[in-house]
């Protein structure tokens, strides 16, 4: 599960772009059970990062189980 996101206004004002990585762990039913990121660009880009994940929540994986992966948010400027 990967996502690409488009930066905000600030973060295209700003030049920020990159990957930021989010430590998700999504129950059996896909209901999200927590989010964390591990792996940093900045403020902005890591609350939108966070956002985004939260808002593709519930996510169905079909595995019965809880689950925790690492996702990457990727933020570029065209």
């Amino acid at each position: 599960w990967s996502s690409d996101v488009c930066s905000s206004d600030l973060a295209v004002r700003l030049n920020q772009q990159g990957t930021v990585i989010i430590n998700v762990t999504i129950d059996a039913s896909g209901n999200l059970i927590s989010a964390g990121v591990i792996s940093s660009v900045n403020g902005n880009l890591d609350k939108a990062a966070l956002n985004a994940v939260y808002s593709a929540c519930p996510f169905s994986h079909g595995l019965g189980e809880s689950i925790s992966m690492n996702v990457p948010v990727n933020f570029y400027l065209n």
